[in-house]
């Protein structure tokens, strides 16, 4: 007697959904109900944060788009509550910007130029619309904008590094060697703006063209030892991408010269 066979039944039950994808869209479902602005805001303001690689690579999957979906109408909603909202401006402003937005950002992110020039608000506005006028080839409006904030911010090394970028851009050099020096009178350990200005120096042929002003002989002294450090990095670097390995060991070991460049600078300057 033949024996019986039974079907399986088709497991009709959705996939699970990875655990990355299930977080985003509680996060995204989790919007605040009451009108308080700042509510708004800060769910805005977690919801950027859960998806800032990829937003500020402008990798976004769909998933990452839902999310930043779901931060613009919660960013929008803090401004239709308080309109002079100036976190929420600039968010939504930082937000268009990496989504390529630009001509959304700009207005936000003007109106946020009106808060207290001496606060990290203020700077963060100058610096997000700053790179939206760099992104749109429109360097010289970056210039102006990055000239006036520096003179209140002397030592803020993106709006520094930002303004000696645009000089490069527009083929001035010189003005870019000008503005990283200065910068680094500003703030003599720093790194970024070291790098750079090496970059560029060599980069141009023009480091002993262009005469420096004159440092007291304990800075010049420190100043020159930094240098060393720096092309002792740039050798470090220039070896790791000319050497064998992946690409996410370069990228690896190009962070940990990077990463020895700063610690060493701010050991030499009598820093933590």
């Amino acid at each position: 007697m033949a024996k019986k066979t039974s079907k399986k039944k088709a497991d009709t039950k959705p996939a699970a959904k990875k655990p990355a994808a299930k977080k985003k869209e509680q996060e995204s479902a989790a919007a605040p109900a009451a009108g308080d602005a700042n509510d708004h805001y800060n769910h805005g303001l977690r919801l950027m944060g859960s998806i800032e690689r990829p937003l500020r690579s402008g990798q976004l999957s769909p998933a990452d788009r839902k999310v930043a979906d779901d931060a613009e109408k919660s960013l929008n909603t803090a401004l239709e509550i308080a309109p002079n909202h100036g976190r929420a401006m600039i968010m939504l402003g930082m937000l268009y910007r990496f989504t390529g937005r630009f001509k959304e950002a700009v207005p936000h992110l003007e109106s946020a130029m009106d808060l207290p020039r001496d606060g990290d608000d203020w700077t963060k506005a100058v610096d997000t619309l700053a790179g939206v006028h760099m992104q749109t080839k429109n360097h010289r409006k970056a210039v102006a904008l990055l000239e006036d904030a520096i003179k209140d911010h002397p030592a803020d090394e993106y709006l520094v590094h930002k303004l000696a970028a645009c000089h490069y851009e527009l083929k001035k050099p010189k003005d870019a060697i000008r503005v990283l020096e200065d910068g680094l009178r500003a703030s003599p350990a720093n790194a970024l703006l070291t790098q750079a200005l090496l970059e560029i120096q060599q980069a141009t042929g023009q480091a002993q063209q262009i005469p420096r002003p004159a440092l007291p002989p304990d800075q010049a002294a420190l100043m020159k030892k930094a240098e060393a450090l720096g092309q002792e990095m740039q050798r470090k670097i220039e070896a790791i991408m000319n050497g064998a390995g992946s690409a996410q060991e370069k990228a690896d070991g190009i962070a940990k010269a990077q990463e020895e460049f700063q610690t060493a600078v701010t050991k030499l300057y009598g820093g933590a």
